[in-house]
């Protein structure tokens, strides 16, 4: 019966220890639930905070691009306009030049009729040598000042007026070169162009210049602007300057006691060239000048020396 007293006795103890042991497991169960509870809860919360920041700062950053797009969206709003305002500028701008080119084209139309009679006025097509020349000249001055203070200065009538300047610079040009310039500032007709009683006593015969007297040395002058092709003796003209001033037109200067230029000079109007003398076949002091037109001698006294015509 010992054994069933102590089995008994066993089994009091162990109840007694299993007793004991659900309650320490039930109080450790409820300690790791309260704690796996309380992390729980407490990561919820953690996490529950992260979200609610990153769910703010995603706010205030869709806040600022949403500011950010409607900023833009003025400014493109601003430049649409100032584009707009540009175009409309621009379409004006247009409009008045083509408005100021009709005028002006209007009033070169209505010019035109009136440069064309000046023009015909001028007769700048026909000759072109001689007297008129300078008459030309004058004229041309005359009337590009009257076409300047009346009409303007358009680009139609400049067209004219550089027409007319630059058939002024022709004109001078030949002007310069025109043989018109007495070849001595005086002396005495001593025998015409054409034919003439021979001075050698020969009968008639042709004198295809003038003979103008004067004392020995008198300077001889350049009747135009040219090029000098012979300076030197000649037979029975002695010495011998010759000019050719373009244009067809040639002079000589014969019989001289010197001569102050060479062969391939370029010569002005007036300019000093040689002096009187009595070289090659004359029978005294004496210029004789020729003047030849397209290799044709004309009479010099339709050109020099109008005191003697």
């Amino acid at each position: 019966m010992d054994w069933l007293k102590k089995i008994n006795f066993d089994r009091d103890v162990i109840k007694s220890v299993f007793s004991r042991s659900s309650t320490f497991y039930a109080v450790i169960t409820v300690v790791l639930v309260s704690v796996s509870l309380f992390t729980y809860i407490c990561g919820t919360n953690v996490e529950k905070n992260i979200l609610a920041d990153k769910n703010a700062a995603l706010s205030a950053d869709k806040s600022s691009l949403i500011s950010e797009g409607e900023e833009k969206d003025k400014i493109i709003a601003s430049q649409e306009k100032q584009n707009a305002l540009l175009e409309d500028e621009n379409k004006k701008l247009e409009s008045e030049k083509e408005q100021i080119k009709a005028d002006s084209d209007a009033k070169d139309e209505a010019n035109k009729e009136t440069l064309d009679g000046i023009m015909d006025y001028l007769g700048m097509e026909a000759s072109r040598s001689g007297g008129s020349m300078y008459s030309k000249i004058d004229k041309i001055d005359t009337v590009s000042y009257i076409i300047r203070e009346k009409m303007g200065d358009t680009e139609g009538v400049s067209k004219y007026l550089q027409e007319l300047s630059d058939i002024k610079s022709d004109l001078e040009s030949k002007a310069a070169a025109y043989p018109d310039c007495d070849p001595l500032e005086h002396g005495t007709l001593t025998s015409r162009f054409g034919y003439r009683v021979d001075p050698n006593g020969k009968g008639t015969k042709y004198h295809s210049g003038i003979d103008v007297w004067n004392s020995y040395g008198t300077p001889i002058y350049a009747a135009g602007a040219g090029k000098v092709i012979t300076a030197g003796s000649s037979g029975e003209y002695g010495l011998l300057v010759v000019i050719d001033h373009g244009n067809g037109y040639k002079t000589v200067y014969a019989h001289c006691s010197s001569i102050s230029v060479s062969a391939g000079d370029t010569v002005s109007k007036g300019q000093f060239i040689a002096r009187i003398g009595a070289t090659g076949n004359a029978t005294g002091n004496h210029l004789h000048f020729e003047i030849k037109y397209h290799d044709e001698r004309v009479n010099p006294l339709d050109y020099v020396f109008p005191e003697f015509s």
